[in-house]
């Protein structure tokens, strides 16, 4: 993978809520997780976003939606722009964007829950290669 700069702009916390249930049993707990890119192309952001569900048969109790917004330098930008008037993001760049806002997401539950029951449930590592395989695609309005 070749070097892109790219600088952490901004971080959104879309959602975060926590739901009162008693769990009783740790090893009933599911965790749901799931995360998808978006751009802007007027400033060469890529956003990352990344949602995470704590369930318990199926009904959430910890809710956490978050992105976090790259900007990408302008030279590194029009290198991924393709001639049929797209943009091309490797898997490899993507991944390590991924990374890096699963780890802040680890953060903003801390945060948030600290000093409360919640505060035992922690975002495990997650394997980010299992779970983006593929390059993306996004057509430019130009």
């Amino acid at each position: 993978m070749k070097e892109v700069g790219f600088a952490l702009r901004k971080i959104n916390t879309e959602e975060f809520a926590t739901i009162d249930t008693e769990v009783v049993n740790v090893n009933d707990i599911q965790l749901n997780i799931n995360n998808g890119f978006g751009i802007n192309e007027e400033n060469k952001l890529v956003a990352c976003y990344f949602h995470l569900q704590f369930e318990l048969n199926e009904s959430p109790f910890i809710i956490l939606k978050l992105n976090c917004e790259f900007e990408i330098d302008e030279s590194a930008w029009e290198s991924f722009v393709t001639s049929k008037n797209r943009i091309k993001f490797k898997k490899a760049f993507l991944q390590h964007l991924a990374v890096i806002t699963i780890g802040t997401a680890r953060g903003v539950l801390h945060a948030k829950t600290e000093n409360t029951l919640y505060n035992k449930f922690h975002l495990p590592t997650i394997n980010v290669l299992e779970m983006i395989k593929k390059d993306e695609i996004f057509d430019l309005e130009k």
